[in-house]
């Protein structure tokens, strides 16, 4: 049967079982990471996480990190303690452990991905992307061309990021304004895309764009303030939509053919949501599922209560039933997870 807060078609669970997938969202109007699997195909598991604000999500192998309000947790798995968790014995795949914090200060960090110099970070606040340092509170690495001063001012709303070749390579944001706040102008439809290594504006004209992935030759993208899925070739630079609908699109993943996407109500609250054509009683929160080259919706998750915003969306394969451990777990403090096979839990006895 489905929870109170959230319903889903049948196509939901059976395409995370079918794919043996697992998805993982942030929604920092909740203040939670949530994790969704299903291990019969019919039915949702649900794994919820407390963090403060919590917003880009990136994954790495055995290694998951989560932007925070003003830091940056990396957390470990370990196959092996996660069989052997003493509450919960044979029951979880994944156990991801608390293994580094980086603290940022107010950077406003949104989308994190890892490259081959380490963790990279889309500074919101600084209008910079910027890589974690133990000295300083963030480095940063690159500004869009426009940008003229190191500040604390979001003066574009610099909010993706897309990697290739493991290395920073196209960005979004909602314009090109060189003033604190400047991109809050109530003009929608100034949103570009960068490519971050020769500082060319590939895409401009876009209406909120949020999220992007490269997939090839393509960057799959979403226009939040017309509900849109997007494509772009890098070759070509042609724009084309693959998907429209009624809701605020933001956070995506590609798995295979399939994009993942989550969608936001809309907040009464602000100003810069006041010039778009998706109305708050359209905007329904939730994941939808998309067909990658026909744009058809071929499952959806809606929830009804509690979750209203979501940030970061990330998939993860093989991950079976996942835990995510913080230092406020009765059991953070009593692990050891260690190179070959140096994993185990200290006994509750033992101090």
């Amino acid at each position: 049967m489905n929870q109170p807060f959230f319903f889903y078609n049948n196509a939901f669970p059976d395409f995370l079982y079918k794919n043996n997938c697992s998805i993982i969202f942030s929604t920092y109007q909740a203040g939670k990471v949530i994790v969704i699997n299903s291990i019969n195909g019919q039915s949702l598991q649900m794994f919820a996480k407390n963090f403060k604000r919590p917003m880009g999500i990136a994954i790495n192998g055995e290694k998951l990190a989560v932007a925070n309000r003003n830091k940056i947790d990396i957390f470990s798995n370990s196959h092996a303690l996660a069989i052997n968790y003493p509450d919960k014995p044979k029951y979880y795949k994944t156990l991801y452990l608390p293994q580094v914090t980086y603290y940022t200060g107010m950077a406003d960090i949104h989308e994190i991905e890892w490259g081959k110099d380490g963790l990279w970070a889309v500074n919101t606040a600084f209008s910079c992307l910027c890589q974690m340092d133990e000295e300083y509170s963030f480095i940063p690495k690159w500004f869009p061309p426009f940008i003229s001063d190191v500040v604390h001012e979001d003066r574009c709303h610099l909010n993706g990021m897309a990697m290739k070749d493991n290395e920073p390579a196209y960005v979004t944001m909602f314009d090109n304004t060189d003033t604190k706040d400047g991109w809050r102008n109530g003009n929608t439809e100034t949103g570009m895309i960068i490519d971050v290594r020769n500082n060319k504006t590939i895409a401009d004209k876009l209406p909120m764009p949020h999220s992007p992935a490269l997939d090839g030759n393509n960057i799959f993208f979403l226009l939040s303030a017309t509900g849109s899925v997007m494509k772009l070739n890098t070759n070509t630079e042609k724009i084309t939509e693959i998907a429209r609908t009624d809701k605020f699109l933001r956070g995506l993943s590609i798995m295979g053919d399939y994009i993942i996407a989550g969608a936001s109500e809309l907040r009464d609250s602000s100003k810069a949501f006041g010039n778009i054509d998706i109305t708050k009683e359209k905007s329904s929160p939730g994941i939808i599922i998309f067909e990658k080259h026909t744009g058809e919706a071929i499952a959806r998750l809606t929830f009804t209560d509690h979750i209203k915003e979501i940030f970061s969306v990330k998939s993860i394969k093989n991950a079976g039933n996942i835990s995510i451990m913080t230092e406020k777990d009765e059991w953070s403090h009593r692990f050891i997870h260690g190179p070959d096979k140096l994993d185990y839990w200290a006994k509750k006895n033992n101090g």
